[in-house]
């Protein structure tokens, strides 16, 4: 029931969506979860005159997830603050925050939306979803290459992590062609706590209620 591949990322290395938890096991644990933001990121990577690489990572990422695998369902929604930005070389902030790149003055938030998500085995493998960035919206699948989930006794929490590349022009980023990488990887790296109870306390609770 777990599958870890690579903990890489939009530079991201760690959101890598992000990256969204993004969990749930066919075995029925919980099916709706909400992020915990102090153990979620985003991150990307591009590359500097075509080989170094540089990392950023956002902060500050909320939102929600569903995945039910018996009927291949799910859906994921998460709103990245775009100024929670912080880059591995700290020079490269102002630059990337700015109007030739996220333009986070006019453009405070990023969003991914989805609500289809590929099942493999009873488990995430893929989340076809719309990345919304400085105004321009496009599909921008999301690969899950690692999802683990545990119960409590009070809930069920899980963690995923998911990647993707896409082209920065795309969303209107088009400056420093000749300096930085027109390809991004993303990468959403997320914990989720179940906001219904975990099956342990469910049962703990029939168990209780059959009592009285």
């Amino acid at each position: 029931m777990r599958r870890s591949n690579e903990h890489s990322g939009f530079g991201l290395r760690p959101l890598a969506a992000a990256v969204l938890p993004f969990f749930l096991a066919a075995n029925a644990r919980a099916e709706r979860f909400t992020i915990d933001r102090a153990h979620t990121s985003v991150a990307f990577e591009v590359h500097v005159f075509g080989a170094e690489a540089e990392h950023g990572r956002f902060g500050r990422v909320t939102g929600t997830v569903s995945l039910r695998p018996r009927r291949n369902q799910g859906s994921v929604d998460i709103s990245i603050d775009a100024r929670s930005l912080r880059m591995n070389h700290a020079a490269l902030g102002p630059l990337i925050r700015g109007g030739r790149f996220l333009d986070v003055q006019r453009y405070s938030m990023i969003s991914y939306k989805a609500s289809q998500v590929v099942f493999v085995g009873g488990e995430p493998a893929r989340i076809d979803g719309l990345l919304t960035l400085r105004g321009f919206t496009k599909a921008v699948p999301l690969n899950v290459t690692e999802y683990r989930c545990a119960t409590r006794e009070d809930h069920d929490d899980c963690v995923m992590s998911a990647t993707a590349t896409l082209n920065r022009s795309e969303f209107g980023m088009t400056g420093y062609g000749a300096v930085v990488s027109n390809q991004t990887r993303l990468t959403i790296r997320a914990e989720g706590v179940s906001v219904e109870p975990s099956r342990h306390e469910a049962n703990v609770n029939r168990k209780n209620a059959g009592k009285n």
